[in-house]
């Protein structure tokens, strides 16, 4: 019996010790991949449909200023994190239920003024995904997080993109 005790004092002294350790990262971190499959380098920029004044802009898919885009080289990724499954965050968060995402060609972005680009929306592609398509990705990824990949796949061929999937 006394083995029996020690065994179990020890179990619930590991248990509360993971607890305690898992505490001090702060709350769980869920993620998202965006996979550059192109043999160049490309800028993406996430629009979550709201303008600094908080005003409403989705379906208006005009480019805006950005405070930072993310760079990807080519055959990479980029990883973001957030405190809430994306998934979620857009069904919670965003009225029309989708995001926005802009994907640059690298050279056009550092060569061009934003000015520029911004009036002949010199974009490669934008995706307009919803949560539905983003708990796809996620399923296809194995369910671990939603993995987005430029240039889009079979997979997103029902997604809503311009130029549409194929062309």
């Amino acid at each position: 019996m006394k083995t029996f005790n020690l065994i179990l004092l020890f179990w619930v002294t590991m248990c509360i010790s993971c607890v305690d350790l898992l505490s001090l990262f702060g709350p769980p971190s869920y993620s998202y991949r965006i996979t550059n499959n192109a043999e160049y380098d490309i800028c993406v920029g996430i629009w979550w449909g709201w303008v600094f004044s908080g005003e409403y802009q989705y379906p208006d898919t005009s480019l805006l200023e950005w405070d930072g885009l993310s760079f990807i080289k080519a055959n990479s990724y980029h990883r973001g994190d957030f405190k809430h499954p994306l998934d979620k965050l857009i069904t919670r968060d965003i009225p029309s239920d989708t995001i926005s995402i802009f994907f640059f060609h690298a050279d056009t972005i550092i060569m061009n003024h934003w000015q520029l680009i911004r009036r002949d929306y010199n974009i490669l592609r934008r995706y307009d995904l919803s949560s539905q398509d983003i708990v796809k990705l996620k399923e296809a990824h194995g369910g671990r997080f939603p993995e987005i990949p430029y240039p889009p796949d079979e997979r997103m061929k029902n997604m809503k993109m311009w130029p549409p999937y194929g062309k």
